[in-house]
């Protein structure tokens, strides 16, 4: 757990500092160092992980099946990465690196670029589980990153830019479904007896519901 404490602790002053300087175009050198840096701990820690996880060895078959042509995953863009991955090595480690990067790309990029207090987004990350989830249900743990760093155009209303990243997450993560309707939905004001009115047919409906989620999320 130290690791993990000193990596999350590094992150926050590095992100700190970059917010610090973000805005100050001399040191728009410095503001990208920072970043990096502030990016680098928690991923790092992750990409050199080996048989961390619960779901380690499902992903670690699953690397081999795919080119092997015994089983693979419902969604296309994820077979293909692990069909790239495998040209290159036998090692499911590899596998479990790029995807560390990926998350973690998408992840600090978006707290970096749109967080108005980056150290506490990156403390929430940590704290909240997310992080560790990701070293978990890797799949879900992208396409989420990817709609973390896509957000940005919903809040521009770039919708072409916005969708093509939810159909890439898609790719990976058939519970990237739930995020394409969150563009229409950005900006509107609550209506509390819309929202009461939603609750009680989520109530009524969850015994479907939960049978649907968990298809969509297994």
């Amino acid at each position: 757990m130290i690791i993990y404490v000193i990596a999350v602790a590094f992150s926050m002053i590095c992100a700190a500092y970059a917010n610090n300087v973000k805005n100050i175009k001399s040191l728009n050198n410095t503001y990208k160092i920072l970043c990096v840096l502030a990016f680098l701990p928690t991923t790092l820690v992750s990409v050199l992980r080996f048989e961390v996880g619960t779901d380690w060895s499902i992903y670690d078959d699953y690397f081999h099946w795919i080119s092997e042509g015994k089983d693979k995953f419902s969604e296309p863009l994820f077979n293909l990465l692990n069909r790239i991955i495998y040209l290159f090595t036998k090692d499911s480690w590899l596998l479990f690196a790029v995807c560390a990067v990926l998350i973690g790309y998408f992840t600090y990029h978006a707290i970096m670029e749109q967080s108005v207090n980056p150290a506490f987004s990156i403390l929430i990350f940590m704290i909240s589980g997310d992080y560790f989830n990701s070293q978990n249900q890797i799949r879900q743990a992208i396409a989420m990153a990817i709609f973390l760093y896509a957000m940005k155009y919903m809040k521009s209303r770039d919708w072409k830019r916005y969708y093509l990243a939810m159909i890439i997450a898609l790719m990976i993560h058939t519970s990237a479904i739930i995020y394409f309707p969150l563009y229409f939905l950005y900006g509107k004001k609550v209506n509390v007896r819309l929202m009461i009115g939603i609750f009680c047919a989520t109530v009524v409906c969850l015994p479907v519901m939960k049978k649907v989620i968990v298809f969509v999320l297994t």
